[in-house]
């Protein structure tokens, strides 16, 4: 009994000492750092900053959008984020979701991205063809920081 307590011990302690040259890791999992909702929108949404980054960091923004009323047209909205990286500012395309007007539709996208600090994250939704007169759309966006 008294050695197999002391083996024990022994492993124990082993395993406890190699563990301790090791950190860990700042996230464990993704933060949310930013959401923007609209509800009932029939309009273009101007383009409004939702998340400044205080240092370099990457980050999972996405985007849902729902038609709520269609009209029956072929046309669609554009959800788009705005981002700086290290190669300068992004022009929002090909970030962004395709909401089509024809018809009660939802329109999802995901976007890892590596943004810079102190530059805004900025979001918009713009009409992108055709007629979107007569349609009414939900839009969410979550910002999560993955490192």
């Amino acid at each position: 009994m008294r050695n197999a307590t002391c083996c024990l011990l022994v492993v124990l302690f082993g395993s406890w000492s190699s563990s301790l040259g090791q950190n860990a890791p700042k996230f464990t999992t993704p933060q949310i750092v930013a959401t923007f909702q609209r509800l009932g929108q029939t309009a273009e949404i101007p383009p409004t900053t939702i998340y400044t980054p205080k240092n370099w960091a990457t980050f999972r923004v996405s985007i849902v959008m729902v038609e709520t009323v269609g009209t029956g047209n072929q046309a669609t909205w554009a959800g788009r984020i705005q981002f700086t990286d290290g190669a300068g500012e992004n022009s929002g395309i090909p970030f962004e979701a395709q909401l089509d007007v024809f018809s009660r539709t939802t329109a999802v996208a995901e976007f890892p991205i590596r943004a810079k600090a102190g530059k805004p994250l900025i979001f918009s939704v713009v009409p992108d063809g055709g007629d979107q007169r007569g349609s009414k759309y939900n839009v969410w966006v979550v910002v999560e920081q993955l490192m």
